[in-house]
């Protein structure tokens, strides 16, 4: 069910990452030392972020809601990037609320 048609209240929240712009040089050194990613792994170990999808560009994390607002979700899990230094990576691009973990409609991101 995604957010539109969910009569219970969702449970959480899928957010949309896009990789930052880099010039030549950065993406020939991030083919032969992936530190953006190796970061982005430890930081999914660390705070038991559910990670989804990722492609070349982008990714997906998902995050438990619990008592939280959704902007709030989305603040402290911005705020915890930046601190692990994964926000000079990664940019927030959009984000959907759901009832499950595994549900996901691209066509209902919220954009900001």
């Amino acid at each position: 069910m995604s957010q539109l048609d969910s009569p219970t209240k969702p449970m959480y929240l899928h957010t949309i990452w896009g990789r930052r712009p880099m010039n030549t040089m950065q993406r020939l050194l991030a083919l032969l030392i992936p530190w953006a990613e190796t970061k982005l792994l430890n930081f999914i170990k660390k705070y038991e972020v559910r990670y989804r999808d990722f492609w070349d560009d982008g990714l997906r994390l998902t995050v438990p809601l619990g008592n939280k607002t959704p902007l709030r979700a989305l603040a402290d899990l911005a705020t915890l990037m930046e601190i692990e230094g994964l926000d000079k990576d990664w940019e927030f691009v959009s984000y959907v609320l759901t009832d499950t973990p595994d549900e996901f409609d691209p066509v209902t991101c919220v954009r900001d």
